[in-house]
């Protein structure tokens, strides 16, 4: 699963990079205004907007809406003319937007929004251009005064935003999946900014704020200045005049103007600067431009708007003489005309628009509006067609491009050495942790390895006590609890903790059954998440498989229901942390169908753990895959034969977790748990060979022995190793005293590669361990963590190969001759023997018929297990005083007593019931040569179940004190380092 999702991981990712459009991506606004009365009298339609180019369409405008009555009302032409505009869009494209855009003068917005009836009825005015003719934003062009008296739009302007914002939030909620907005067109005029506008609280009110280039100086040589034209004060000047200077800078060009918006408040994000595709023309006095020039002159020429489209056939007739204006940053043209008069035409072209979308990158606008769409040149009557347009867009992709793929291609390189697929699927690699029982081994919980664990599992809370009306968790619970949270949070911030609450069937039955106690008890778990700040609950309701598990089916359900509400109620109460309800769930073949109501149980909660420890008890192996067959004895009653004489009891790993999904559970849903220990159990050999241990009446009493400790006890003198055909788990037994018999089922590389593949096979959520500390955690028995290590490796190691192919497949290549472990050079018989490697791999049996092959297999007796084919090849035996020298690979490669393998195609090799390991037969392990054959097929079977193993033994050989995890990071690390070739001839270090 983790190596197809990666594979479309990487596929999303290369796609990005070549095909996404980055201005989408950070929301970058590119709004075309379009007017119907400018746009219907050169004959263009709504349907020739490039909506490949607009996110937003702006109709420009409503007129203001005329009060009659109690009622203020749009015109009907205005709104014909806008539904129009809005069928055009809707039907080429879903994702551009539609604004309405309300034209109005500061008297007529401050006189409506003074008085609590207009303002009422023009908020209603407006929301009906959102619900009746459909548009996605409404914008205000408030055209603010410059006057001394814009004290009151500043006052009025707040509280019409302010109900103008409460309607559009109530017609966000009214339809859903549908976010309106709300728009205010600002002034960047210097002097109506701090008089007119309250900068912080209208930018908060509002979704954005289009800056109009038509509102700035007036009294500028160009009409759209970057910066404005310094004023060079004469020496006949008045002395108060002096003061200020030879040289007075206006602050009146875009740069000032927008930066005076941000210093008073508005996040640059919520700006749309506006760009205007017209020329401006003016005529001055020749002679007193001369003297005074155009921003002295009391009464400033009046401006007459060309749009570009005509602007460009203009300015190319004889008699004008261009210009460039060195502070606005915008060309102009100037020719003379009679009676001493001038003539000055200001304009925008691909270089004044070059310097203002360097402004819009600096300063990092939300966007650009231009004004209008169709002024550009749309014909193509003076060259390319939207020539001015096009360069905008561009520069808007490219603004950001660089930036953008950087992170892209940052991000791909993460992917490859670090990214964790077991994390990015939503995998839940979960390790319960026991206070109790890790104190008595000196584990504290700052051992416990977060970089692995995805979920620590505190296990456990004693059911709570019913006190009053309450009912209360033990305070050495809740310390115990807090200092494994503390260690947690300390060192990561992404682990989650779980605190699993424990509690026999009684227990939950009688609490979950009465309203008091089944209300104290949530509050109690409640508590847990807002006090003790757990991230999740667990209930470990230990179901019983009696005749009144009805009760339990009946009960869960209710208090489940309660349990879901509360959590629900924490994750609106605390934003960001999402907190869950899991359950422990039985393996149990009778609970599954009579305690649990499978498909609520799993609606309801977030996760069941499937809990090893309930597995049927009766088993050969404590944690089956497949359950051991009852074959009848001849003697049988007739009754009994009618089933056959084979019973298949269905009691294994495949069968439980498939009766959950039968039942409706979704497989992501389920954790898989997984035990690190052994169980020992004592029969009497006697009545065992006659009837077996599912005949023993009552079945033999088991003891639990932890990883730590069982790798130790396995290894003294008298065991005879075997494998379970059917559980698929090893296996040992001596004989005791009194014709008694001792065999201990335990799990290693073997057994826990086939439960991993049962794993993947069903698609489940994850595993979780029990216990992290019932791993060998010191190494007593050879490599630290091994099991851990190995059940981690699982979920990522095919997921990685996925992407370093897919990533160099799609642009880079990998050199052949690099190895996959220490990235030094291999020779040539090297590289063909791991391609043949690979390739046996590839073609091997899937994970289905491996296991039906074995179950039918039934190698058990005596010749398979002594067959040529199942016997491995002999080591060469190292002396004594080698093995002395270097005790770290000794412990690794000498495991202990010998174990029974699995071949290749899934079938136990060596016997099914005491058979030794392959080419031994049955008996003691007592022998060196015996002891060293079973070590080498071991680390074999190693070798090949994981590169994760691969590089724990070369972390080993190389003397490394590192661990197999931090062994794996440098690994991949160093060839990352050789594969890139940036640093020439450095020598790769470790440290």
């Amino acid at each position: 699963m983790s190596a197809r999702f990666l594979a479309w991981i990487v596929l999303l990712l290369v796609l990005v990079v070549s095909l996404f459009d980055p201005s989408m991506a950070q929301g970058k606004k590119f709004a075309c205004s379009y007017s119907p009365q400018k746009a219907n009298s050169i004959g263009y339609q709504p349907e020739y907007i490039p909506l490949e180019v607009c996110t937003h369409v702006i109709f420009k405008s409503f007129d203001f809406p005329s009060f009659v009555g109690r009622q203020m009302l749009f015109s009907d032409n205005d709104k014909i003319a806008f539904s129009r505009v809005l069928t055009s869009v809707r039907k080429r494209s879903n994702s551009v937007r539609v604004v309405a855009s309300i034209d109005g003068s500061s008297r007529a917005f401050t006189t409506t929004s003074g008085t609590l009836a207009r303002r009422k009825a023009f908020v209603q005015a407006a929301t009906a251009l959102l619900l009746e003719l459909d548009a996605d934003t409404i914008e205000l062009n408030w055209r603010v005064r410059h006057s001394l008296d814009v004290s009151t739009d500043r006052v009025t302007m707040i509280t019409l935003l302010q109900d103008l914002r409460q309607a559009v939030n109530s017609a966000n909620r009214s339809v859903k999946n549908r976010n309106r907005e709300l728009w205010l067109r600002g002034s960047l005029d210097p002097n109506a900014i701090p008089g007119t506008y309250n900068v912080f609280d209208v930018c908060d009110l509002v979704d954005h704020v289009t800056l109009d280039q038509t509102t700035a100086d007036s009294f500028e040589n160009t009409h759209a200045p970057l910066y404005g034209t310094p004023i060079v004060v004469s020496k006949k000047a008045p002395e108060f005049i002096k003061l200020l200077g030879s040289v007075i800078y206006p602050n009146t060009g875009l740069y000032e103007t927008t930066q005076q918006w941000l210093d008073d408040g508005c996040p640059p994000k919520k700006l749309l600067l506006g760009i205007g595709l017209y020329g401006v023309r003016k005529e001055y006095s020749a002679r007193l431009r001369a003297l005074v020039g155009d921003s002295a002159t009391i009464r400033p020429a009046k401006g007459t708007y060309l749009q570009h489209y005509e602007l460009c056939k203009t300015i190319r007739e004889a008699g004008w003489t261009a210009g460039w204006d060195q502070y606005a940053y915008m060309p102009f043209v100037t020719r003379a005309l009679q009676n001493d008069m001038e003539e000055h035409i200001s304009y925008e072209d691909l270089n004044s628009l070059r310097f203002k979308m360097d402004l819009v990158a600096q300063k990092r606008f939300g966007g650009i509006f231009i004004d209008y769409i169709h002024s550009d040149d749309i014909y193509g009557n003076c060259g390319q067609a939207y020539s001015l347009t096009g360069y905008l867009y561009n520069r808007l992709l490219n603004t950001m491009s660089a930036r953008f793929l950087a992170w892209i291609v940052l991000l791909l390189v993460l992917v490859v050495s670090l990214f964790d697929p077991s994390m990015a699927q939503g995998k839940k690699f979960a390790c319960s942790y026991s206070p109790q029982k890790a104190n008595s081994i000196g584990y504290q919980p700052e051992y416990i390895p977060l970089e692995v664990c995805t979920h620590v599992i505190f296990k456990s809370f004693d059911f709570p006590s019913f006190v009053g009306r309450q009912m209360l968790f033990s305070d050495n619970d809740k310390i115990a609890f807090s200092r494994v949270l503390t260690s947690v949070r300390k060192r990561s911030n992404s682990v989650r903790v779980v605190a699993s609450i424990d509690g026999s069937s009684r227990a939950f039955t009688t609490t979950s059954g009465t309203l008091a106690r089944r209300k104290a008890f949530v509050q109690a778990a409640t508590a847990l998440l807002l006090e003790l700040d757990a991230d999740t609950i667990e209930l470990n309701w230990r179901v019983s498989h009696s005749s009144d598990a009805s009760t339990d089916r009946v009960t869960m359900i209710t208090l489940l229901q309660d349990l879901r509400q509360a959590v629900n109620s924490a994750n609106r109460s605390i934003k960001n942390r999402n907190r869950e309800l899991w359950l422990r769930g039985s393996l149990h073949p009778n609970a599954i169908s009579d305690t649990y109501n499978v498909f609520d149980v799993c609606d309801l909660v977030d996760h069941v753990t499937l809990d090893p420890t309930t597995a049927d008890n009766l088993e050969n192996a404590h944690a089956p895959l497949y359950g051991t067959p009852i074959v009848l004895p001849a003697v049988a009653q007739t009754f009994i034969k009618l089933y056959g004489g084979v019973i298949n009891p269905k009691t294994g790993f495949y069968e439980t977790t498939q009766q959950w999904l039968d039942d409706g559970c979704p497989p992501k849903k389920l954790l898989l748990g997984i035990g690190l220990y052994g169980v020992r159990k004592e029969y009497s050999a006697r009545t065992r060979a006659l009837v077996g241990d599912r005949a023993t009446i009552p079945p033999a009493e088991a003891k639990y022995l932890q990883h730590y400790e069982l790798c130790k006890t396995i290894r003294e003198a008298g065991w005879t190793v075997g494998w379970d055909q059917y559980g698929f788990m090893p296996f040992v037994t001596r004989a005791l005293q009194n014709d008694m018999e001792e065999r201990i089922s335990y799990e290693d590389l073997n057994s826990l590669r086939f439960k991993m593949d049962l794993v993947a096979e069903k698609r489940f959520g994850g595993v979780y361990i029990d216990y992290i500390h019932s791993d060998d955690i010191y190494g007593n028995c050879g490599q630290a963590y091994s099991l851990t290590g190995y059940l981690y490796n699982r979920f990522d190691k095919h997921a990685r190969e996925a992407v370093v192919n897919s990533v160099f497949a799609y642009g880079f290549s990998l050199p052949s001759e690099l190895s996959t472990v220490n990235g030094t050079r291999k020779s040539t018989g090297k590289i063909e023997r791991h391609k043949r490697k690979r390739r046996d791999l590839a073609s091997a049996v899937p994970v289905t018929e491996k296991l039906k092959c074995a179950r039918r297999g039934g190698a058990g007796s005596a010749g398979a297990a002594g067959s040529p084919a199942s016997t491995p090849p002999s080591p060469q035996s190292g002396s004594g005083r080698d093995q002395q020298r270097r005790p770290v690979a000794r412990m690794l490669l000498d495991p202990g007593p010998a174990k029974s393998v699995p071949t290749d195609d899934g079938r136990p090799p060596g016997g099914g019931g005491r058979g030794g390991p392959p080419g031994m037969g049955s008996g003691s392990v007592s022998t060196a040569a015996a002891a060293a054959a079973a070590a080498a097929a071991a680390l074999s079977a190693a070798k090949g179940a994981t590169d994760f193993s691969i590089a724990a033994i070369m972390a080993l050989r190389e003397g490394s004190s590192r661990s197999p995890l931090e062994a794996v990071f440098w690994i991949q690390l160093k060839q990352a380092w050789l594969w890139s070739g940036c640093c020439g001839d450095i020598e790769f270090r470790e440290d």
